[in-house]
């Protein structure tokens, strides 16, 4: 202390390690428990680890719905095996910056939309993923995210069936570069770069590339991905509560993707490539079994039931302008059934 040494010196310099057992609050709005499990940071070899992060809702999905006036999301997070690696402690000390090379995680992440409740109707624009993240205060920057084997669950009933159906990708393992929040840092290098694979339902296997700008100033975006083949039939859980129809026969060879966007609208194209594909109307209004059935009939009529077809392979433009009090991830599904959609019908 006599040589002038303060406080934050000598944590800076000093080889220390700090642990805990971690810690828990709920949001303001009582809505969700945030948790911190043990955790430890290393100044030795300026590392982090956190065992688990959590946020955790208070609310079965048909209570939260009951305490809602319009839709919303409720989310359920859990973040494990946090590690962190290369840490600028004197950054974070000093001026709560973080900076770390490397981190790793494993990720789960479920959300669930009740679409029987009133929508939200406000615009949805500037709520990116990348756009988002610009928003956080607290400044941070990884250089390199690896995700180990992660699950994202979304789950939505809908307005029609009152069902519920549910997608979900699990094995999910990736790389995101560049991940930051601070601007000296995006002057330098302004894309955030998303490459991932997993399995989808557990049916078929997908890879995506995500190419996100920090600096746009109208929510620019570029995605691709592929997905290999798996029996149509297989996707009934999802479109049977959602899209009130049932896929009888049929097999998926392979899904194509790539689309760019804005703020406001996705261009882009698509190709499936599928066979022997015949589906069933689905009426919840009716129980008139000849109606159902001549629906059914019509509809496979106006659906061209394989591509390639006579040797000629179709593929969907994607040219979708964008609902603004819808999402992110609305607008990349709705573009690429677009185009599908394209493929499929005769007209």
């Amino acid at each position: 202390l006599h040589s002038g040494t303060n406080v934050k010196n000598l944590i800076s310099s000093s080889n220390w390690k700090l642990s805990g057992d971690g810690f828990s609050f709920m949001t303001e709005n009582n809505r969700y428990k945030i948790s911190l499990g043990a955790f430890d940071i290393n100044n030795a070899d300026a590392s982090m680890r956190i065992k688990k992060f959590t946020v955790k809702p208070m609310f079965t999905e048909a209570a939260f719905s009951k305490s809602l006036n319009q839709q919303e999301d409720l989310y359920n997070l859990e973040f494990n095996n946090i590690e962190l690696h290369d840490i600028d402690t004197r950054l974070l000390i000093s001026k709560q910056r973080l900076i770390a090379a490397i981190t790793s995680l494993q990720p789960v992440v479920k959300i669930y939309r009740d679409r029987t409740i009133a929508e939200d109707l406000s615009s949805k624009v500037g709520k990116y993923p990348h756009q988002v993240l610009q928003h956080i205060k607290f400044p941070f920057s990884v250089k390199k995210l690896n995700i180990k084997n992660g699950m994202v669950s979304y789950a939505e009933k809908a307005a029609v069936s009152k069902q519920t159906g549910r997608v979900f990708f699990k094995n999910i393992n990736g790389t995101v570069s560049n991940v930051t929040n601070m601007s000296d840092l995006i002057n330098k290098n302004n894309l955030l770069l998303l490459e991932v694979s997993g399995s989808f339902m557990g049916v078929s296997q997908v890879h995506t590339v995500w190419k996100l700008p920090l600096n746009s100033s109208n929510g620019t975006f570029d995605v691709s991905g592929t997905a290999g083949g798996f029996n149509a039939t297989s996707l009934n859980q999802l479109i049977e509560p959602l899209g009130m129809a049932s896929i009888k026969t049929g097999y998926v060879n392979k899904l194509d993707f790539a689309l760019t966007g804005t703020d406001l609208d996705a261009k882009g194209s698509a190709t499936i490539l599928y066979n022997d594909l015949k589906i069933e109307i689905l009426r919840a209004d009716t129980a008139d079994t000849k109606k159902k059935n001549f629906q059914s009939l019509l509809a496979n009529a106006l659906m061209k039931n394989s591509n390639p077809q006579n040797g000629v392979t179709r593929s969907g433009e994607i040219s979708y302008e964008r609902d603004i009090t819808k999402s992110f991830f609305n607008l990349l599904w709705k573009s690429i059934y677009s185009a599908v959609k394209k493929t499929v019908q005769k007209l």
